[in-house]
């Protein structure tokens, strides 16, 4: 496996990684914890789903770059202008 494969196949599964600790550590806190909920507003309930879009996105934009698809990659990339 060549230096390039390995990074791209390392920035994909750490950004499956970091999807995936995100929604154990929020989730879990949410399913466990519901004694330290904060009051749930419309501004905390768009900042959940923007940073769920953020960790999304970043899967979704490491996965084409894993699989050697640049012209995937590059449309995904449109969306993140949306998330932004």
């Amino acid at each position: 496996m060549s230096n390039r494969v390995a990074v791209m196949s390392f920035a994909y599964h750490y950004s499956v990684l970091l999807l995936v600790l995100v929604i154990l550590g929020f989730g879990s806190r949410a399913l466990f914890l519901p004694e330290y909920w904060p009051p749930v507003r419309v501004t905390l309930v768009l900042h959940i789903i923007v940073m769920a879009a953020w960790f999304l996105l970043v899967v979704g934009q490491a996965l084409p770059i894993n699989k050697r698809s640049i012209s995937m990659h590059k449309f995904i990339g449109q969306f993140g202008q949306i998330v932004a």
